[in-house]
């Protein structure tokens, strides 16, 4: 998805939301990569920060869930190996939703295979998590016409 710098920002964080996080990791329909171009990319990432943070991730019965559980093991653990790529190729990790904590009871979260949402910042076209899909809960953002995130690895 392509962020143009006269965009509504709260409108496209809210669809970035659906549309990175919405079915992830149940099946392959999320987006993997917005593009941020010019000054939208400051507000815009702060915003759906914040946002990711706040997502709604419950059991898919319930109506106020916004992302469900992960389908199987074995993508918990690629989604998860992706997320690391993204971090050793030194794209920002904002949110890490390798970090989620599932086991609130009464949430209809006792068993599953529980991930957050995770959002990354600064990723470049030479990373992994921009040229492959990651098919699960990870959202990549890519800045244009902005400088350039400075790893320090």
């Amino acid at each position: 998805m392509v962020v143009m710098p006269d965009a509504d920002v709260d409108h496209v964080v809210d669809v970035l939301i659906g549309a990175g996080y919405g079915s992830a990791g149940e099946r392959c329909m999320a987006i993997s990569v917005a593009v941020l171009v010019g000054d939208v990319a400051d507000k815009g990432v702060a915003k759906l920060t914040e946002r990711t943070k706040t997502l709604k991730v419950l059991n898919g019965t319930n109506l106020d869930a916004e992302m469900g559980p992960i389908v199987t093991s074995a993508a918990h653990a690629r989604i998860a190996g992706y997320i690391e790529h993204g971090v050793q190729e030194c794209a920002q990790l904002l949110v890490d939703g390798r970090n989620f904590d599932a086991g609130i009871a009464g949430t209809g979260r006792e068993q599953g295979f529980w991930m957050g949402g995770t959002l990354f910042d600064h990723v470049t076209t030479d990373m992994r998590i921009y040229k492959e899909e990651v098919c699960g809960p990870v959202l990549a953002c890519v800045r244009l016409g902005s400088p350039r995130f400075q790893c320090n690895k």
